[in-house]
Parts: structure tokens; C-alpha cells; sequence
């Protein structure tokens, strides 16, 4: 049986010849047996395999099961169409989960549409919680999945669910879902992982530099603060900052068995290791690197069911690494390198060429005479497969002229065309080249949330983005927080404000945060939202506000204040212990208009041209109520622009969709006249949270 797999190269590889533990079946749905009449929806139709029944009757859609073959074998077809609100759902009966056990589920679909679609265990009744869930993406041919999951006891009825993501035709032909005890699928793991090479890791060494997979972490700006070398089969990694490097996740086959990982490292510079799982750390332990060099190594147990391990490397100053392994046991042992390693790159680190220039995939191989000839293949978006040039064990790969996104996946083979070596696989994009590549876009209406780091700058900026706001990715260089931790002692981050400007990045400052010593903050209970307290003196806020603006007049024209306020977690004046929430004053409305009053008084003090953006609202009736209470405090008084934010959950394109409905609950109570004597600006937001596709 073929499975889809998303992991690591290695865990595909025992996944695809699975020796399978039987567990007790719940769910074995037989496509050819006898099929049912849709009857308990009056926008439903069709029929389904015994068993399933339709749940979508409380959205407004339509939806019709059909019973189709495919090379004589019967299966399900689904189309949702008519879609208003909600989505198309299967149901299917189930004991209650009375005790802790582990469930995998195998199935085979296909979407010709694209849809995707959630498989879970969900309760019956309100509040509908699922106990576990998965999201599938198969595209238009077949494909078959294999998900295990773990459950807690629940004392109430619960249902298998498929729930689809959206209007089109989403197909099903195999359904397995099993109950398995610890031992049984431990057992199937450790029969799947004979066979398998003694070291794990399929980037060993580096002879093009960081690894597609592998991560430098997203506060180190690469170029300048830390760079990145290759030393001919090593990488060498200087920063006189903190720096983190991060492998490609990896998966070992067996869990709660001891691995080490392990790589010979050269240098001065001192820090931590780390081995990382789904936000748990598994071991941790410092190291001071040594000018002759050592291999530095790490211990750990995987838990059962996490979706992927990581080593993290952090340090600073110059560490010299390679000769990675990942292997069972309890020690690191001499340095087994994979018979074959295929490493893909590309000339810009960016990973992605303009239409005006050329655009390849540089590819080098490591490994003796077994590694005859490397094959490298280009896939696009639209399911296109496209074989690539390859003419030696090393060189670069020309990719097609379209536009788009292309996924290189390679690999190595011997004489008799066996694959020798794990696949690597990397992700392109061809691009038109921007208008205002690396210089200011006027009056452009697009910005993103991103830190100041060269990379992730450019590619904003190749995408068309031409702003940035510093909330969250960039607080940490202007929020009164983080540059006044104690009075009167300031830390200022001019080259990440100056490094936004270089590129031609329009920074939209935000005047936030406040310190400890000057807000409402009395003890720690969340590290994120205790710094959104209210100020206490207003006085000590004018004068951050002040400092900073005048700091920066020459670099940053336009300023946005706080950060949602409408949400207790961001304007709070105490916590409630007891009911475990933030908690605004009685008055939050009039408390936000005068603080944005003291900002856009000092603001202007400094520069009259400055911008400041003001009210600060959202959609729905929590906008309409705040954009009101605001406005009749006078917060319009002190705002060159009105903005709001806006995740939207359906689609688009339409009169009164959610844009225009959203616009209109968080704009309309500030209207005079029928209309808006200033800009209205959407800050913050999404047009697919929470929609799902391939």
C-alpha cells in the first residue's frame, strides 16, 4: 500500500513498507457493499456507504453523495456547491472513548476540485470540541494517507466527522480507522524501523551552505549580524550576537528508545544545544567550542506520537560544524556519512530569480562510485512534472520561464538506476520583478508584519509588500517595553530600524507596551499579554512617546497606537485570578482616547507631519461598539487615519461580503454626513484564516 508522506525522508522511507500491528477495528467502511438514500437533509441528495450519514444540514449549501467507479471499484464522491455559510460534512458513529488509547486511521482520496478536508473524532453535542483532527490536501490523484492519534477518556458521545473545506468534489474509496494499545503500536514501530542506516540525518555536511529544511533563527538578520560560510565541506557560522541554527525536522522510528545526535564542531564561541519536539524541549546542555575541535553530542527520548524532532544549535561568536549523525543509543560513535547525499541550493538566498534574469537549482553530490548519476525533477503548482538537465554529479539545473512556484525534488542513483541516496527536495519562485524593488513604493497600499532581517525583507519586498508594522515580528525594537526595562536606562535597536529603510521597507511604528515599573502589571501570569498593561502616569507614556518619535523622525513618518484595545489582553488594568482572564477598566473606551490623545499631542510636538493612526477597531458588533464609544470620547480628534483589523473566515469577491461588511462595522460609527472625511486603513488582518486549500 502506497501511504502519502510528509516527513522526513527517512520516516517516508519506513512508512512505505509498514508492517502493520492489528488493532481493533471501528470503522472499516466497505465501498461496494450496500449504500444508503440521503434522507435527513432537505439539501442533500444522493446516497452514501452503510454507515455514513449526511451532517450538513445546519449550513446553508447543497450537497450531493454519489456512489462512482474508478477502474471497477466503487467510491464516494461528494460535491458541495450553493455554499453560503458553513461546510460540507460526513458523519459516522463511534463508541465513547472510555479510556486512553491510540487510533490510526487509514484512508485513500483524491480532490479534482483542490478541496481539503478535516478527518477527526468530535463530540456530538455543543460545544462540538473534537477530541482529535487532521487536515488532509491530496490534490487531483489518489493518494493514501496513514494518521495515528492518541485520546484521553471523554464521558460523553462522540463521532467520526469529515468536514470539507469548501464548495467542489472531494472523493473517498478506502476508509480504516483502528484501536491499538501503547505496546501494540510501539511494536509496529520498532518492526518498521529493521533496515534502516545507522545515521539518520540526510544533510551530514555542507558543501552548498545551509540545507533546504535547515533555519537560521528569525530575529538573526543573515549578511550582516550572522553569516553563513561554506569551508569546503563545513559551514561555518560567525555572529558576535546570539545566533540559532535549526536542522530540517527529523522523526525518529522508534519512540521512547534512547537516540543521540552528535556533529564534530570547531571554535570559540559557547551556547547550548538543544533537541526540540512540537514546542517541548527533550534535552538540553551547554558547550564551549575548543580551537582543536570535538564532537558535541546530545541524548534524548522521543515521546510516543510527536510529529517531528529538531536539533537546535545556539551560540556566540565562530563555531566551525559538520559531520552531523543521528543514531540509536546513548552515545555518539565514529561518523557514518549516508553512501549518497544529494545537497540543492540556489544563487540567491532568497530562493527565488525576477523574469528578467536566469533562475536555477545548483546541486552537488557526496559519496564514492555508488552515487552514478543524480535525477532532479521540477513540480508546479498545477500537479506539472518537469524532468531537469542533469549533466554531472555537480552543477546547476535551469528552471522553466513561467511563472510560479516550483518544488525541485532530487535524488541519487547508481548504475542500474536504483535510488541510492534520501531525496531533497527545495522550493523556487519565479517572480515578476517588482516596480520598486528595493526602494519606496509610493502610496502603496501593501505591508506585512515581518522582523528586520535582510532575507525576510527582500521578500517582502519581491512580493510587492512595501510597508511593515512593528507589532509582534519588530515590537521588540520600538515598544516602550523592551527599550526602557528600567527608568531612565534606554536600549535602542537602530540598525534593524535603519535596515527596514535600506531595502526601501516603510516602517508603520507602533507606540505600545509598557514596562513593568511604569503599568498595571503587579505579577507575572502570561509573558506576552503582561506587557500590554494600561500605563499608569500618561506623563512617563508622553515621554517614550517623545523619545522615540524624535529618535526616528527620519526614518519612520507614520505611527499607529497600542494594539487592539478592544481586547481585554491588550488594555488590561488587572487580572482576575479567579476567572483567569485580563480585566479593562469601566471605562476602556475613554481610557484608550486619552492616551491617544497624550500620543498624538507629543507626536505632533515633535513633527506636525508626522501620521497617526487612531480608534483602533475590529468587526462584528466589538467593532461597531468600540469604533463608537471611541469616537464619542474624541479619539477622531487625534487620528490622521481610522484603522481596524479583519481576519476573514469565507470567501470573498461579492457585495456585501465580509470585507464590505466588516469595513462598515468597525468605519460607519465614525461617519458624519454619509461619509469619511479621512482615510480608513486595514492594519492587521487576513482575507483565508480559517480557510483551507492544497
Amino acid at each position: 500500500m502506497r501511504r502519502s508522506c510528509s516527513a522526513p525522508a527517512v520516516v517516508c522511507a519506513w512508512l512505505a513498507g509498514a508492517l502493520l500491528s492489528q488493532g481493533q477495528t471501528l470503522i472499516l467502511t466497505d465501498f461496494e457493499g450496500p449504500w444508503r438514500p440521503v434522507s435527513n437533509n432537505p439539501r442533500g441528495a444522493g446516497e452514501l456507504p452503510q454507515g455514513w450519514s449526511d451532517n450538513s444540514n445546519w449550513a446553508n449549501l447543497s450537497v450531493r453523495h454519489e456512489r462512482l467507479l474508478d477502474e471497477g471499484s466503487s467510491y464516494l464522491r461528494t460535491t458541495v456547491s450553493s455554499l453560503e455559510t458553513g461546510w460540507g460534512q460526513l458523519q459516522h458513529s463511534l463508541p465513547r472513548v472510555s479510556e486512553q488509547a491510540y487510533y490510526r486511521l487509514r484512508v485513500r482520496v483524491r480532490s479534482e476540485d483542490l478541496l481539503g478536508a478535516t478527518f477527526g473524532i468530535r463530540r456530538g453535542g455543543a460545544p462540538y470540541n473534537y477530541l482529535w483532527q487532521v487536515r488532509t490536501a491530496p490534490g487531483p490523484n489518489w493518494r493514501y494517507f496513514t494518521f495515528y492519534a492518541r485520546l484521553s477518556p471523554a464521558d460523553y458521545d462522540v463521532a467520526f466527522y469529515v468536514a470539507l473545506s469548501g464548495a467542489g468534489s472531494y472523493d473517498l474509496s478506502a476508509f480504516h480507522l483502528e484501536k491499538l494499545s501503547e505496546q501494540e503500536l510501539l511494536d509496529e514501530f520498532s518492526r518498521n524501523a529493521a533496515g534502516l542506516p545507522k545515521n539518520l540525518f540526510r544533510n551530514t555536511r555542507f558543501p552548498l551552505g545551509l540545507p533546504a529544511g535547515w533555519m537560521l533563527d528569525r530575529d538573526s538578520s543573515d549578511t550582516d549580524a550572522v553569516t553563513l560560510d561554506v569551508e569546503d565541506k563545513a559551514l561555518r557560522i560567525q555572529g558576535a550576537k546570539r545566533w540559532q541554527i535549526t536542522t530540517e525536522p527529523f522523526a525518529v522510528p522508534k519512540p521512547r528508545t534512547p537516540y543521540t545526535a552528535s556533529f564534530r564542531a570547531r571554535g570559540t564561541a559557547s551556547g547550548r544545544l538543544q533537541v526540540i519536539s512540537d514546542g517541548a524541549v527533550l534535552a538540553t546542555r551547554n558547550y564551549q567550542g575548543t580551537p582543536d575541535g570535538e564532537r558535541l553530542s546530545i541524548t534524548f527520548n522521543s515521546p510516543v506520537l510527536v510529529r517531528a524532532q529538531a536539533l537546535r544549535l545556539e551560540g556566540t561568536g565562530e563555531l566551525v560544524v559538520e559531520d552531523f549523525q543521528l543514531e540509536e543509543g546513548t552515545s555518539a560513535t565514529e561518523f557514518s556519512p549516508p553512501a549518497c547525499e544529494l545537497h540543492l541550493s540556489t544563487a540567491s538566498p532568497l530562493r527565488l530569480g525576477f523574469d528578467d534574469e536566469p533562475l536555477s537549482v545548483t546541486y552537488s553530490t557526496l559519496g564514492g562510485e555508488v552515487c552514478a548519476s543524480v535525477r532532479l525533477k521540477a513540480e508546479t503548482l498545477a500537479g506539472d512534472s518537469i524532468d531537469l538537465p542533469v549533466e554531472s554529479s555537480s552543477g546547476e539545473a535551469d528552471l522553466p520561464a513561467a511563472y510560479g512556484a516550483y518544488r525541485v525534488e532530487g535524488w541519487v542513483e547508481n548504475a542500474s538506476g536504483e535510488r541510492v541516496s534520501p531525496y531533497q527536495e527545495i522550493t523556487v519562485y519565479r517572480l515578476r520583478r517588482p516596480r520598486y524593488w528595493m526602494e519606496d513604493a509610493p502610496a502603496s497600499p501593501f505591508g506585512i508584519h515581518t522582523n528586520s532581517t535582510t532575507r525576510h525583507i527582500l521578500m517582502a519586498k519581491a512580493i510587492g509588500l512595501n510597508w511593515t508594522r512593528l507589532h509582534d515580528a519588530g515590537l521588540q525594537y520600538i515598544g516602550w517595553y523592551h527599550l526602557e526595562r528600567k527608568p531612565g536606562e534606554w536600549t535602542f535597536y537602530d540598525d534593524d530600524i535603519r535596515r527596514y529603510r535600506q531595502y526601501g521597507m516603510k516602517v508603520l511604528g507602533l507606540l505600545s507596551t509598557a514596562p513593568e515599573w511604569a503599568s498595571h502589571f503587579d505579577r507575572p501570569r502570561n509573558g506576552y499579554f503582561d506587557r500590554f498593561y494600561q500605563p499608569r502616569d500618561l506623563g512617563q507614556f508622553a515621554n517614550y512617546v517623545r523619545t522615540v518619535t524624535e529618535r526616528y523622525r527620519d526614518l519612520i513618518d507614520t505611527w499607529d497606537v497600542w494594539n487592539e484595545p478592544w481586547n481585554a489582553g491588550w488594555w488590561a488594568v488587572r487580572y482576575d485570578d479567579d476567572a483567569k482572564r485580563y480585566v479593562t477598566s469601566e471605562q476602556p473606551h475613554s481610557d484608550f482616547a486619552r492616551l491617544h490623545r497624550v500620543a498624538w499631542d507629543t507626536a505632533k510636538s515633535v513633527a506636525p507631519s508626522l501620521t497617526i493612526l487612531g480608534i483602533n477597531s475590529t468587526t462584528g458588533s466589538t467593532g461597531s461598539d468600540w469604533t463608537r464609544g471611541v469616537v464619542a470620547a474624541g479619539g477622531l480628534d487625534t487620528s490622521d487615519v481610522l484603522c481596524y483589523h479583519q481576519y476573514t473566515t469565507e470567501p470573498l469577491g461579492f457585495a456585501r461580503d465580509a470585507a464590505e461588511r466588516g469595513w462598515r462595522d468597525a468605519v460607519e460609527p465614525a461617519m458624519t454626513g454619509g461619509g469619511l472625511d479621512r482615510p480608513a486603513w486595514m492594519t492587521e488582518g487576513s482575507p483565508v484564516y480559517g480557510l483551507s486549500g492544497p
